[in-house]
């Protein structure tokens, strides 16, 4: 039965330090589909490291390598995601490991990585191992969590033309959605359809630009983005600015200056909603996890069970390496950057538990009226 969804109000993100757009230099592929390349039998199956292994995300692999031979860091997230759009792949959330040493004891460590992420999706990735003159040898590990597969899907296009977005989705995704973000301005929701296993929106680019089109949906008791593409239209394919958020600055300065750039009233910070904010976010730390609902209900549940009335409720969630890039994550996301662009949401709560490994898990809670 086709599905018809209004804007997402709950989004949660995932990203790590580093970021800068200098060192990305792969052409860009003309347009974006998964997987990119057919797998053979032996690579559908999962290899000792107990992931499926990908022709495009080994590409990748050896890419980091290089950049790390250079003396370069793998960069965060979202410039792994840049270098996943390059190579016309619409996955999201991608993660990186690398690690120097002899070679029995990198496999360990390697798989041993791989095996503190859930993935609710298929886990495919890309590894690159290679020996070092001194006998040493470089390990490279990128994987992504694959919840649904794309049909092609152009890069370039003209203002006003009309594409089709057009998915598989594995294992149990509910509530497809699709936001499409442009130069500016608030995201918009494309009507989409769900037949079975497949989803289906179509969208035109209403101006020139660069467009980001996310596939959004609920994935147990969370709802995050499946598939991302980019799309230019009446223009060359290019980076966004590298993120230049103050590293030392708090998140309410963060959420301020944004709103206050794009010309809206600011929140008005709630307390009580902090409260409740905080105790999310201290949950996702114990868990590991960046989830809407982990054993005390979903936003709208946790904020009524704590005496609040709200007309409306949003939230967005992130582990980040710091208040900066968890930012700028939102920021990077449609479902995410409209929570902040929301005009009827008034309130903002904010909650932050810090790692021991430094690392931050951000909740962001808006409500509209009381």
């Amino acid at each position: 039965m086709p599905v018809l969804r209004s804007a997402r109000i709950f989004a949660i993100a995932s990203c790590a330090i580093g970021v800068s757009w200098t060192t990305l230099a792969h052409a860009w592929e003309d347009t974006f589909s998964s997987p990119r390349s057919a797998r053979s039998a032996a690579a559908k199956s999962k290899g000792s490291y107990g992931c499926v292994r990908e022709d495009e995300l080994d590409a990748l692999a050896s890419e980091l390598a290089k950049v790390r031979a250079e003396g370069s860091p793998l960069g965060s997230q979202l410039e792994l995601a840049e270098r996943l759009r390059e190579r016309g792949l619409p996955y999201v959330w991608p993660k990186a490991f690398a690690a120097t040493g002899e070679e029995a004891a990198l496999a360990k460590r390697g798989t041993a990585w791989l095996k503190s992420h859930s993935f609710e999706g298929e886990a495919r990735c890309g590894i690159v191992q290679q020996g070092n003159a001194d006998g040493s040898t470089d390990l490279v590990i990128v994987v992504v969590d694959v919840l649904a597969d794309l049909q092609p899907l152009p890069l370039k296009t003209h203002a006003g033309k009309w594409h089709t977005l057009e998915a598989r989705f594995h294992g149990p995704v509910t509530e497809p959605v699709v936001h499409i973000v442009g130069p500016d301005g608030l995201p918009r929701t494309v009507p989409t359809s769900r037949y079975g296993d497949r989803v289906r929106a179509s969208f035109a680019a209403d101006r020139p630009g660069r467009f980001t089109v996310q596939l959004l949906a609920d994935v147990g008791a969370s709802a995050r983005p499946i598939l991302e593409t980019v799309l230019f239209a009446d223009t060359e394919p290019f980076h966004p600015k590298a993120p230049n958020a103050p590293t030392d600055a708090s998140l309410v300065d963060l959420v301020a200056r944004f709103r206050s750039d794009e010309g809206l009233p600011l929140f008005t910070r709630d307390t009580s909603l902090d409260r409740v904010a905080e105790r999310h976010a201290q949950a996702m730390l114990r868990e590991k996890r960046v989830a809407h609902d982990l054993g005390s209900g979903d936003p709208r549940e946790r904020i009524a069970n704590s005496g609040i009335s709200a007309r409306s409720v949003g939230e967005n969630a992130a582990h980040a390496q710091t208040l900066a890039l968890a930012h700028e994550s939102f920021l990077a996301s449609p479902s995410h950057r409209a929570n902040l662009l929301r005009n009827d949401f008034s309130r903002l709560g904010l909650g932050v538990a810090k790692d021991e490994d430094g690392s931050v898990w951000v909740v962001e809670l808006f409500t509209a009226g009381k």
